[in-house]
């Protein structure tokens, strides 16, 4: 019977070090932009679209990568719809209300900064119908943004398996995402052209 030892040694090349290093470092940010949501939203955007275009050959038959894919997109998308409220909420100047992790919440908000608040045009635009229609396909399965980041509640109970279609995916994300950058320029353009 191996020891603990025996078995660290076959791994090879890995070895435990004399102590403990300390990687994880708190320190001022290179840049105050780095601990903003659009720093966030854009980092979470471009970490969706490396480790998309790394495993699309691979997806079918790769399903490890579904869960962690799709966590990550809707993490991007969450951060996403936060900074335009953000933004939004600088410009009305009206706070919006705290919606934790819930995609439909943070939409509806959106929405009311947008057209409610700011008091832009389009509430009936296609895109943002089409929006409206993803964001509410990706609540309805993961209201809570947990059932791809634990394989069952924390009652136990197993969430439903689902699988996941990338191109589907990478076109939600990206739709998603640019509805929100796309309300970012044309507050921009509001703000430039009425103030």
């Amino acid at each position: 019977m191996s020891s603990f030892s025996d078995i660290l040694d076959e791994v090879g090349g890995f070895e435990i070090p004399k102590q403990m290093e300390k990687f994880l470092h708190r320190e001022p940010p290179p840049s105050t932009s780095d601990q903003t949501l659009s720093y966030f939203a854009y980092s979470y955007e471009l970490a969706f679209g490396h480790l998309a275009g790394a495993i699309r050959d691979r997806w079918h038959s790769n399903g490890l990568m579904q869960a962690p894919l799709f966590y990550l997109a809707r993490h991007s998308i969450e951060l996403h719809l936060k900074w335009a409220i953000e933004e939004f909420e600088s410009y009305s100047g009206e706070k919006s209300r705290e919606c934790g992790h819930n995609l439909l919440a943070l939409w509806g908000e959106l929405q009311k900064q947008q057209f409610d608040l700011a008091d832009l045009p389009g509430r009936d635009d296609s895109w943002g119908k089409h929006v409206d229609k993803l964001i509410k396909h990706i609540h309805n399965i993961d209201p809570k943004g947990d059932s791809f980041r634990y394989p069952h509640s924390i009652g136990g109970k197993l969430f439903a398996y689902t699988r996941i279609e990338f191109e589907g995916l990478v076109r939600a994300h990206n739709h998603v995402t640019g509805y929100c950058g796309a309300s970012l320029d044309v507050l921009g353009e509001y703000r430039d052209c009425y103030y």
